[in-house]
């Protein structure tokens, strides 16, 4: 007899195993990385015993804290003006016809597939050449040149699910160009431009190479304060700021998913892409 189980049914074991080994490979530095932030000790190899104390001393550094206030405001800037943007791009992409929207709609794909440093080093010979002084003026500027991408991507996509029989019955009804949009389309698209600003405020607050060189010499961004500090020698408050940022990205991450979850968003971003 033989006792051999089908090939699906190995498989069916197997992949929930490749799986968890998957995600414990990814997620086990950033559970290191909270655990030792309560560490009392210094080590960062052995854990002491439970403890705030470089919560304590983050706090009370006050070049971290205008670090992270700045990584904070220009995140926020930038969010606010590449979902701006990146929402009346979406619109008029979405009223041209598929072979007029593909030109355009391929330069925008090229911030995905663009190196980082590639656009950082060009956006410092920009400024170089401008005669701007590096700035956080220059870092908005940086970081709102690819978040714009990901935000039109994020709207464009839920564009693609609007009905256009609701346009056309406000328009017969005596709406103006104006109306429509204001009453018609922004409602509709308000959460996923609500998903795209969380998106790129995370971009933005998270983003290393750009802000490297687009950042001036006097207060740097807060990723480029954590490389200074690492340059220096790796201390506990390493720890304790990459929780902090973990719990942000998190907190952030799960406003936007509910947001698109409860309006169907993601079921109808995946429809777009698929119908792509």
């Amino acid at each position: 007899m033989n006792n051999e189980r089908p090939s699906w049914q190995r498989r069916a074991v197997v992949l929930p195993v490749v799986t968890a080994l998957v995600l414990a490979f990814q997620l086990a530095p950033i559970v290191f990385v909270v655990i030792f932030s309560f560490n009392e000790g210094r080590s960062i190899g052995s854990f002491t015993t439970w403890s705030v104390r470089w919560y304590e001393s983050l706090f009370a550094n006050e070049s971290l804290l205008e670090s992270l206030w700045l990584s904070t405001w220009v995140a926020f800037v930038v969010a606010v003006i590449a979902t701006f943007v990146g929402t009346a791009l979406a619109l008029a992409l979405s009223r041209l016809r598929r072979a007029e929207a593909a030109v355009p709609g391929g330069l925008l794909g090229l911030v995905f597939v663009t190196p980082e440093i590639a656009l950082g080093v060009s956006l410092l010979l920009l400024f170089s050449t401008a005669g701007l002084t590096l700035s956080p003026v220059t870092i908005i500027v940086g970081h709102v040149t690819f978040c714009i991408a990901y935000v039109a991507f994020v709207v464009r996509a839920r564009l693609e699910t609007l009905r256009p029989d609701v346009e056309e019955a406000a328009r017969d009804l005596g709406a103006t160009l104006f109306g429509v949009v204001r009453l018609v389309i922004l409602p509709q698209i308000a959460p996923a431009a609500i998903v795209a600003f969380a998106l790129a405020f995370l971009l933005s607050f998270d983003d290393f190479v750009v802000s490297f060189f687009a950042s001036g010499v006097d207060i740097s961004p807060l990723p480029v304060y954590i490389y200074g500090m690492l340059r220096l020698g790796v201390t506990p408050e390493i720890n304790a700021i990459g929780t902090i940022m973990i719990a942000a990205a998190l907190l952030l991450g799960v406003i936007g998913f509910v947001v698109a979850l409860r309006r169907g968003i993601v079921k109808q971003m995946t429809g777009a892409a698929q119908g792509d």
